[in-house]
């Protein structure tokens, strides 16, 4: 998020009105100095809404990209927020690279840290790694981490293929990587008509109780789906046979390792049998409606997490 801001309290009541039972509400590592937002203000709107769970966490600067920590603040960690922040480890030169490496190492303990916490961990917008996706599969960083984003709305500006990443995700999958799929707006503005709007990603989590605990550990369980708008009734499994059901679906997807298209059904019901061989399982369905204002050529969608095939 960039000024100007609403108060958090504000960031609740915005909203609630469109349906939301809770909030996630993260700043970038380096900007955290310059948030207008004091002590008082999130103390305040946690006593306002004491049914609507407000998490804080932030996005870090870490040299394998932006990793939101869901959770946990920055100096929670012990990220020291007035060094200067690292370059990418997707850098073609050799020598800054190497440096580069010895900062991971550095900030994957920070990670480690947030973990201790109980944080939730995403590597966001992936599509950066995609020139070099085996590098990406490399990084001791990547088991750290809970989760990637297969859609970011920010991006959906840079076309959809900076937008949606399920190919770097099923990569991930299919090098043996257990992770969860997230979709998130990176809202930068409150203006509902932009790219980054706050409502064209979330996630839908099943939580045993509606408080900050249990939804941050249903997300590191991968107890939620993600969505740019699409809402699912049915996910069941009973032996073999995985069952999906989203009445404004015109499309679900079942997709296998390397990324292998293993079904399509057109409808807003289907059922998979699993033959035992496809490694993973996942579900992406579509609709026929459009999420986002900016671009009529991504139409509302939602990510089920996966099933692996041991």
């Amino acid at each position: 998020m960039h000024n100007p801001f609403p108060s958090p309290r504000e960031a609740v009541e915005i909203c609630r009105t469109r349906g939301y039972d809770f909030l996630g509400i993260t700043d970038h590592d380096n900007r955290y100095s310059q948030l207008p937002w004091s002590n008082n203000d999130w103390s305040a709107c946690k006593e306002t809404f004491i049914d609507f769970p407000v998490i804080q966490g932030f996005e870090m600067s870490h040299p394998a990209g932006h990793i939101t920590c869901l959770g946990v603040f920055p100096w929670e960690t012990g990220l020291d927020l007035s060094n200067n922040f690292p370059a990418h480890l997707n850098n073609e030169n050799d020598i800054l690279k190497a440096k580069v490496e010895v900062v991971e190492r550095v900030f994957d303990s920070y990670l480690e840290n947030a973990l201790e916490m109980g944080a939730f961990l995403v590597l966001n917008h992936p599509a950066q790694w995609r020139e070099n996706i085996r590098g990406l599969v490399g990084l001791d960083t990547l088991k750290l981490l809970h989760s990637i984003e297969v859609y970011n709305g920010n991006r959906l500006k840079k076309g959809n293929a900076e937008a949606y990443t399920g190919d770097i995700y099923d990569f991930c999958l299919s090098n043996g990587f257990k992770i969860w799929a997230s979709a998130s707006p990176d809202c930068h503005t409150w203006d509902i008509s932009a790219f980054d709007s706050p409502f064209n990603g979330y996630a839908v989590v099943f939580s045993e109780e509606l408080s900050s605990t249990a939804i941050l550990s249903s997300l590191r369980e991968g107890r939620f789906y993600a969505s740019t708008g699409l809402e699912v009734d049915k996910i069941k499994i009973t032996g073999k046979i995985l069952e999906v059901c989203s009445p404004g679906c015109k499309r679900i997807s079942f997709i296998g390792g390397n990324g292998k298209l293993l079904a399509e059904v057109n409808g807003p019901a289907a059922c998979y049998e699993f033959s035992g061989t496809e490694k993973y399982v996942r579900v992406e369905l579509e609709s026929d409606s459009q999420h986002n204002p900016n671009n009529a050529n991504f139409p509302a969608k939602a990510w089920l997490q996966l099933v692996w095939i041991e």
